[in-house]
């Protein structure tokens, strides 16, 4: 029964691609081979939770200190239920809880690294919220409740300053907000939308100037999908509309997961259909680009941002491709390149792959995560969902290779990159949830354990994702 099904979705996600004449030009033959699937909306996601274990462990302990050595970046980790801050720079400093009651879940560092934000609900069982947005201090000196309304979505720093777009719910209304965030408390920068039962909004992300932000708007009866961009001093202007308006069947309702390339002239995007069940096991990735209002459908895939990925000098576009919700299987890298549009697989067989990123330097390398292919286990088992995964790097050439190593019993997941590309710190997990933060000189190739007993959300599938873990790198290290 069970493949029964899996098999109806990946027939009706082929029905709507065919639906939505989907264009493939720019796809080299290599990758059209490509498999896709999607982020599930809300609906979804709450329907997965009941339905299969993710992996979330509650009633764990706080991390603890194994290495006497310092490195400069702060620790944002969590469980279910507790947030807690580290400074890894300091000498004998532990992880301290900055918020214990309810449910928690991490968003990210502000660009100045300064504070972190989260969401916090006040009940402890219900994956649902009602959420409510909190910031705090780096040291856990200062912290504030952003808005006392509900929020909904996911909050979304400025990448300039300590600038925060956030969404709230007063009832049937929701409103999208810009606040700043002052060692004194919350100032309030702008409205960019009002939203009501006939004016949605998809989704939204800041213009890399940080003075704007594209904000998209559903396929309705009334109004054809389309992208505005909304400047801070409340004027916007039309980025894209699509010509289509049919409402009937299965359509292309939302454009979702926004990702900037640096230099603004493109907006890479994922295009779920008015179906949730579609929608989790694969949608169109597209990218506009900006100028001429011309789309190019990359490939198909899970509609993670977290798996766009933009080069520093905007030229190429990473991105993971393959049907079906789970993330330990048929997930493939892409690489999407600006200056002939054509897509190139770096997958390889029997592999799966996840979460690539850019450093943040014009030569940096690609790097991504890499394992082996596993199904999706019937029972929980006291191992990684992707046994041996490792960090792998693409470098200018081309060439792939393993920067971290280790037994097939351990997998290594949620990491980040050092400014300067000379050291990356990363998870190493033991099984599905727990493991140890370690961090990796990629210059002399020695490996420093630093916490153990970190916990990971598998999240939905395996994707990880939100994930329960967040590093600010305070300097050039």
């Amino acid at each position: 029964m069970q493949k029964r099904g899996k098999c109806t979705r990946v027939l009706l996600l082929a029905g709507y691609l065919l639906l939505a004449s989907v264009s493939l030009g720019g796809i080299t033959a290599e990758a059209i081979g490509f498999q896709s699937s999607t982020f599930a909306n809300k609906e979804t996601i709450q329907s997965s939770k009941k339905q299969i274990p993710d992996q979330r462990t509650s009633d764990v302990g706080i991390p603890t200190r194994v290495s006497t050595q310092t490195f400069p970046f702060y620790v944002a980790l969590q469980n279910e239920h507790t947030v807690l801050l580290w400074d890894a720079s300091k000498q004998g400093s532990q992880p301290i809880p900055i918020a214990t009651d309810g449910k928690v879940q991490i968003v990210d560092w502000s660009a100045t690294k300064e504070w972190i934000a989260y969401l916090q609900s006040p009940d402890p069982k219900s994956y649902s919220g009602p959420w409510y947005l909190w910031v705090s201090k780096a040291d856990g000196s200062k912290k504030y409740q952003v808005d006392q309304r509900e929020i909904t979505g996911t909050p979304k720093w400025s990448p300039t300053e300590n600038m925060l777009a956030y969404q709230t719910r007063d009832n049937s209304k929701e409103e999208g907000i810009v606040a700043r965030i002052t060692p004194k408390g919350v100032e309030r920068v702008q409205s960019i939308f009002q939203q009501n039962e006939v004016n949605e909004v998809s989704d939204y992300s800041w213009y890399p100037d940080g003075k704007s932000l594209a904000v998209s708007f559903p396929q309705t009866k009334t109004e054809n999908l389309h992208i505005n961009q909304v400047f801070l001093d409340g004027t916007s202007r039309t980025l894209y509309r699509q010509m289509t308006s049919t409402v009937e069947g299965i359509y292309a309702r939302d454009a979702t997961g926004l990702v900037w390339s640096p230099n603004g002239a493109y907006l890479a995007y994922f295009e779920k259909p008015n179906s949730a069940s579609l929608s989790a096991d694969g949608v169109p990735i597209k990218v506009l680009q900006i100028h001429s209002q011309k789309t190019f459908q990359i490939g198909v895939g899970l509609a993670y941002p977290e798996w766009l990925t933009w080069s520093k000098d905007s030229t190429r576009l990473a991105f993971i491709n393959g049907v079906d919700r789970m993330a330990t299987y048929g997930k493939k890298l892409g690489i999407w390149e600006t200056l002939n549009k054509q897509v190139y697989n770096k997958g390889q067989t029997d592999k799966v792959d996840s979460l690539p990123a850019f450093g943040s330097k014009a030569d940096a390398p690609l790097l991504f995560l890499r394992g082996q292919e596993a199904p999706w286990p019937t029972q929980m088992e006291n191992r990684p969902l992707v046994p041996g995964q490792r960090i792998w790097q693409l470098d200018q050439a081309d060439q792939a290779k393993a920067i971290t190593a280790g037994s097939s019993a351990t997998a290594d997941s949620s990491y980040s990159l050092a400014p300067t590309g000379r050291q990356v710190a990363y998870v190493r997990l033991q099984t599905p949830t727990n493991g140890s933060l370690f961090v990796k000189d990629l210059s002399t190739g020695k490996d420093h354990e630093l916490l153990k007993g970190v916990t990971l959300s598998s999240g939905y599938y395996g994707s990880y994702l939100p994930s329960w873990i967040q590093i600010a790198w305070k300097r050039e290290a």
